[in-house]
């Protein structure tokens, strides 16, 4: 009940600050908006988009998910509540809110009784059908006078997409609205190497080389949109409203380096949104950042996990107990043939040596992995800070042009005539 009522509460308009809708387009891959999607007060991403190991495209930062039909019943499982392999699987950040549309009453209800069983940090919340069914409309009329006026036609229908959604509910509760990663429906034929037929800076040159449909892989990403969707249509009308100043699409632009990764930057002089550097011994094309989210990361933290919880693996418990067993036996005097308990003390302790062999290994792996992480950051900031000081620089240098413009439009202003 008190999920239901949460998600039926009024919301004030413009109370969520600065926000960045971040889509799932593969277009992603070619720029690095990370650090201006972190820069928002407010982050949503689409269904289950990952942003651990491509933080350096679209960084780190979730506050709320929009999920379909289709993925919130994949979060919700018909197993136990208190096991849900979904829910381990895909993406589900700390004290975030999930914000589902399209599913219904009794599918909402389902997912929202196992969060509050097993991840009571994590809110659902139901938007209304006026939500989609509001959207729906902007949509058609833009498309008729695009057709009007020359363009499309466009593949799919009219049915608005869960980020169109979004992106409209976000105009009205946000103080500004960044758009990233929407467009192009054409990317299902760049995924297989084919021509686009569109006119999207340069994208014909993109290959399925360095680029796919989704900007991740696995986890469910798809190969083309859904028929039902029109994402040709919504990138020309999300065009549309950042020209118009509704909000800032941000899109790869081919040969503009600032722009892809500058483009809604909520930090006025850029710092905080400039990219991280990569060091030379990194592959230069990463979508992630080495210490942050890389595959060699995610096993460091594995390992220590797994380290943690060997101190409580019942197993270990359960193999000294048995070699307790067995060792107060043996000194108890019963030295005749080896029984099947001796042998399986036997096994007991070579496993358990092993287990030693192991630890000690993963203890040396750690420390030499450690400090080549360090040397790495040290390498890392050295190289950042020239680049803030180039950066505030170049900040001085331009706000010296705009003085010294107005000055000279200022020169240029004739005096009045004498009285």
């Amino acid at each position: 009940a008190a999920q239901l009522d949460e998600a039926r509460a009024p919301v004030e308009p413009r109370k969520w600050g600065s926000c960045a809708l971040v889509g799932n387009s593969g277009l992603l891959r070619l720029a690095e908006f990370g650090g201006s999607i972190n820069s928002h007060d407010t982050v949503l991403r689409v269904n289950q988009a990952p942003t651990f190991g491509y933080s350096r495209r679209v960084g780190t930062k979730v506050t709320h998910r929009i999920f379909n039909r289709l993925w919130t019943r994949a979060y919700y499982s018909n197993q136990s509540q208190k096991k849900n392999k979904a829910m381990e699987q895909y993406p589900l950040e700390a004290n975030m809110t999930i914000l589902i549309t399209r599913a219904t009453l009794k599918e909402y209800g389902q997912l929202a009784a196992q969060l509050a069983e097993t991840r009571a940090d994590v809110l659902a919340a139901r938007l209304s059908s006026r939500a989609v069914s509001m959207a729906q409309p902007i949509l058609e009329k833009y498309r008729e006078r695009l057709c009007r006026s020359g363009y499309g036609p466009y593949k799919g229908l009219n049915v608005p997409s869960s980020g169109w959604v979004a992106a409209n509910m976000m105009m009205q509760l946000c103080t500004s609205v960044s758009v990233y990663g929407f467009g192009v429906e054409g990317m299902s034929k760049v995924s297989r190497g084919l021509p686009t037929g569109l006119e999207t800076d340069g994208l014909d040159q993109v290959t399925s080389r360095n680029i796919t449909y989704h900007y991740f892989v696995g986890m469910g990403a798809r190969k083309e949109g859904n028929d039902v969707h029109s994402f040709d249509n919504e990138e020309k009308a999300f065009e549309a409203l950042g020209n118009e100043g509704y909000l800032t699409f941000c899109r790869w632009r081919q040969g503009d380096t600032e722009h892809n990764w500058r483009c809604g930057c909520q930090d006025v002089t850029g710092i905080t949104c400039l990219p991280r550097v990569i060091p030379a011994t990194e592959d230069p094309n990463i979508d992630c950042y080495p210490g942050t989210d890389c595959a060699i990361d995610e096993a460091r933290i594995r390992l220590q996990k797994l380290k943690e919880q060997a101190a409580f693996d019942p197993k270990a418990a359960e193999a000294m107990a048995k070699l307790g067993e067995g060792v107060a036996a043996v000194s108890g005097g019963k030295r005749g043939r080896r029984s099947s308990r001796d042998e399986e003390v036997q096994r007991e302790m070579a496993h358990l040596q092993e287990l030693e062999a192991s630890s000690r290994f993963d203890e040396d792996l750690m420390q030499r992995m450690s400090e080549t992480e360090r040397a790495r950051k040290e390498q890392e900031e050295e190289i950042n800070r020239e680049q803030i000081e180039r950066l505030k620089l170049l900040n001085e240098q331009r706000e010296l042009m705009q003085r010294q413009q107005k000055m000279l439009e200022m020169s240029r202003i004739p005096s009045p005539p004498p009285s």
